[in-house]
């Protein structure tokens, strides 16, 4: 069962990443400029820096993160006033779908995917890990604080056979 559900988290569940202990905002990306290090993001209130929702361009603390995102881009993301300046502290989580895939015609392991999908589904165990995960503090203090998106509201209640 426990592989089951850490097959089905991998395929459904969001990509993560290392967290600063800021807490997170939600944003989307406009405009990046790898040559300044700058982001520009519309992003949603920053509690932490006293920050209503608006579209800015930060800085980063690290220019590598710059290529892991594009313009469109739903992410979360962390950012401190550092020097007088706005700053993304810590990686970008994105929103990005993950798949499982397997031989065309290995019809047994289909069966065993799908199979397993649905009973995990059906009695609640997606929902119960998913919580443990993304909406509760973590072993090691953090709290990713993620709901879950409609899409995958939307596949886990299909899959449970729930009405939406």
């Amino acid at each position: 069962m426990n592989t089951r559900i850490s097959v089905l988290l991998a395929t459904l569940a969001l990509a993560t990443a290392a967290w600063a202990q800021s807490p997170t905002t939600d944003g989307e990306v406009r405009k990046i400029d790898k040559a300044a290090g700058k982001i520009t993001l519309k992003h949603g209130e920053i509690r932490n820096i006293d920050m209503p929702a608006m579209t800015m361009v930060f800085g980063v603390k690290d220019k590598a993160l710059l290529d892991k995102v594009k313009p469109g881009d739903k992410v979360k993301f962390n950012a401190e006033k550092e020097g007088g300046q706005y700053v993304v502290t810590g990686e970008f989580l994105s929103y990005d779908p993950y798949g499982i895939m397997y031989r065309k015609g290995d019809a047994q392991l289909a069966r065993l995917v799908d199979d397993a999908f649905h009973e995990l589904a059906e009695d609640g165990e997606v929902e119960r890990q998913y919580k443990r995960w993304f909406l509760k503090r973590l072993p090691s203090g953090e709290a990713i604080n993620l709901p879950m998106n409609t899409q995958l509201d939307s596949l886990v209640r299909a899959m449970a056979g729930k009405p939406e």
